[in-house]
């Protein structure tokens, strides 16, 4: 491995599965990051290396338990600032309460704003992730951030396992996504209207108008937590005569029961970024490459 001078990598506990490769695609050093919980619960964290003076990478997926990984990051960039960093730039691959991007009901906090709001505070200068919730979020970030759309590697899974595929956007907020992952393959697309009850969470989707009948579709969304809108997505669309169904996401929580209701709904496979610990049953496709080279570029 090449070592760069002044540049450093430290990736968080639950992001070894990841982290040797970016290491590898920077061709930086991995400096060890030695944790554990005292027995009271309380988090333990150090940097078992010099930092002293180096532009950091801090590489840490927000995943379950996701109030545990954001203290761990939180205690972690403290000891980064006190260590003598000269900057820290984060990588948070899947970032954690994005969809929490607005008060829905009077009440509510606005928690993604929270989180990039103390991140800032905490001396971060740099933050990339993928396929945030809604990039307008980022505002609350107080450095550079870039939030990374995976529409290559996606196409790329998706054409190497799926035959002629239709992309489907499960609702409006996917029409983009899933028009530019359409467009990368060389195929058609459509658009599902979904409306969700914002009290009882309550999903009701229609595909009227479109014809599947015989296709291998593709649904094309940011996340699957609990699976209960895929799930239904894909009955429906299995009823209106789909050959097969798929899935493709930039991050699989795969929340609760989420696999078995999309096994019984129907579902072939599921590919997902790999932005989350790894899960059986998901297929996974690299999305490592696309985060390096916009860390290169934020470190000059």
């Amino acid at each position: 491995m090449v070592r760069i001078l002044g540049y450093a990598l430290l990736c968080g506990t639950r992001s070894e599965w990841f982290c040797s490769r970016l290491s590898k695609e920077l061709g930086v050093e991995l400096i060890p990051l030695e944790s554990k919980k005292f027995p009271d619960g309380e988090s333990y964290v150090r940097i078992a290396g010099d930092v002293e003076g180096k532009d950091v990478v801090l590489a840490h997926s927000l995943s379950f338990p996701q109030n545990d990984s954001i203290w761990e990051l939180l205690i972690t960039m403290e000891a980064l600032v006190d260590s003598g960093v000269n900057i820290v730039a984060l990588y948070l691959p899947y970032l954690a309460y994005s969809r929490q991007d607005r008060a829905f009901l009077p009440g509510e906090p606005i928690s993604v704003k929270a989180l990039l709001q103390i991140l800032s505070f905490m001396g971060a200068k740099a933050l990339v992730t993928i396929d945030i919730h809604k990039e307008y979020s980022l505002k609350y970030f107080r450095g550079i951030a870039y939030n990374l759309i995976p529409v290559d590697p996606m196409a790329e899974k998706i054409s190497e396992r799926v035959s002629d595929p239709l992309i489907v956007a499960p609702d409006v907020g996917a029409f983009q996504r899933a028009s530019a992952i359409a467009e990368k393959i060389g195929t058609d697309f459509i658009q599902l209207s979904k409306k969700r009850d914002l009290k009882t969470g309550e999903v009701a989707i229609s595909s009227e108008g479109f014809d599947v009948s015989g296709r291998n579709v593709v649904i094309v969304d940011d996340i699957i937590s609990t699976g209960g809108t895929v799930a239904k997505a894909a009955s429906m669309l299995r009823d209106a005569g789909a050959k097969e169904v798929y899935v493709a996401v930039s991050h699989a929580l795969m929340a609760g029961d989420a696999q078995k209701k999309l096994k019984e709904a129907g579902v072939a496979s599921v590919f997902a970024a790999n932005t989350l610990p790894p899960l059986s049953g998901v297929e996974y496709y690299d999305v490592t490459g696309i985060a390096a080279e916009k860390i290169r570029e934020i470190l000059g």
